[in-house]
């Protein structure tokens, strides 16, 4: 898998969840900030890694993204814990 498809999942699950967190019912702004800021910054790295892809003479084919997760609700967890953890790294 070409690296900047990577950066595009990661930046269209970023975006789930700020659309999550944005919403009336959870209006958890600060996490929707973050997590929108998080997308932005991964589309950006997939752009700059596209764009020296082309220029070392590579050719750009993009593969489809994964559908990420939309609901974050958790009867035990609670719905911001829960919402952040498919994001963290795995160690």
């Amino acid at each position: 898998m070409q690296f900047f498809c990577v950066e595009y999942n990661a930046s269209y699950a970023y975006h789930s969840l700020f659309g999550y967190f944005d919403r009336d019912n959870v209006a958890l702004k600060g996490f929707a900030k973050f997590f929108k800021e998080s997308s932005d910054e991964e589309r950006e790295h997939a752009e700059k890694l596209m764009k020296y892809h082309n220029t070392r003479g590579g050719r750009v084919r993009l593969q489809s993204i994964v559908t990420p997760l939309t609901e974050f609700d958790h009867p035990e967890k609670g719905d911001a814990l829960y919402g952040e953890l498919p994001c963290m790294p795995i160690r």
